[in-house]
């Protein structure tokens, strides 16, 4: 009984806030949050592709230049997610490439400012897979909203209790898998667990430094040659020198000089 409630009270928070109609801004700045300091230094200044939903809840996007602000029209009655995918266009790094930064409207919102943070990237994610996992199933009255979770609980219990390894990086995290189950059955803070990785032997073309596609795993200074490291299976990882780019999965790697990505 008691972790029914629990489960309940994942839910039960947003559908009540929901029920206010307070007067809210028609439009959001977006304030970015900085790089690290090497992926600074080695890609510089990023472009970052919007995504959000309208009051309607269709998808809207935008492109935005790393030097630009950018004001967005966002009215929800429930949390809603804004994902910030940084790319860079001159070097041939699409979005979608690296892992995005984002905010949940309205708990990252102060003084009509929209606060994107690197850790609000993977809220946006479980988000996104949530509904994703909804619009699945066929709708029973008894599938989960993203809209209707506790986030701010959520939050506070991913900061202090989820396992170390996800603290550090929460892209580690099947999103997927806890989102497929959250919506089926409610929340339960076992679903939150790593996904389950792959040790490859791969040939590393360049000296490093090395960044990853989530800002969250620092650098490496792997040399040229031969290493093991460990990949996600299902999806391909991407990781950059001043060299250029190695895309790696569990079955491919591919290799692209910086003057190709120029």
């Amino acid at each position: 009984m008691k972790t029914r409630l629990k489960e309940f009270l994942f839910f039960a928070f947003a559908a009540l806030a929901g029920c206010a109609s307070p007067v809210l801004p028609s439009r959001y700045v977006l304030e970015f949050p900085p790089l690290p300091g090497a992926w600074a230094n080695i890609l510089g200044k990023p472009s970052w592709n919007v995504e959000w939903y309208d009051k309607n809840g269709n998808r809207e996007s935008a492109a935005v230049d790393g030097d630009r602000d950018i004001a967005i029209p966002l009215f929800s009655e429930w949390p809603s997610p804004v994902t910030a995918w940084p790319f860079w266009p001159d070097r041939g790094m699409e979005p979608g490439m690296f892992r995005p930064a984002g905010a949940l409207y309205p708990f990252d919102v102060s003084d009509g400012v929209i606060r994107i943070s690197w850790r609000g990237g993977a809220d946006t994610e479980f988000y996104r897979a949530m509904e994703e996992a909804r619009a699945r199933k066929e709708d029973d009255g008894t599938t989960r909203r993203a809209g209707f979770f506790d986030w701010p609980r959520f939050r506070a219990f991913f900061a202090s209790e989820a396992p170390a390894e996800l603290r550090e990086d929460p892209w580690l995290t099947d999103w997927k898998e806890a989102a497929e189950k959250t919506v089926n059955s409610g929340f339960r803070t076992s679903y939150i667990k790593a996904r389950k990785r792959t040790a490859v032997e791969v040939l590393i073309p360049h000296n490093g430094p090395w960044l990853s596609d989530s800002v969250f795993r620092g650098t490496e200074n792997w040399i040229a040659g031969n290493i093991e490291l460990v990949a996600l299976p299902g999806e391909a990882e991407i990781w950059v020198c001043s060299g250029g780019m190695l895309v790696l999965s569990p079955d491919a790697r591919l290799w692209v000089p910086a003057r190709e990505t120029r």
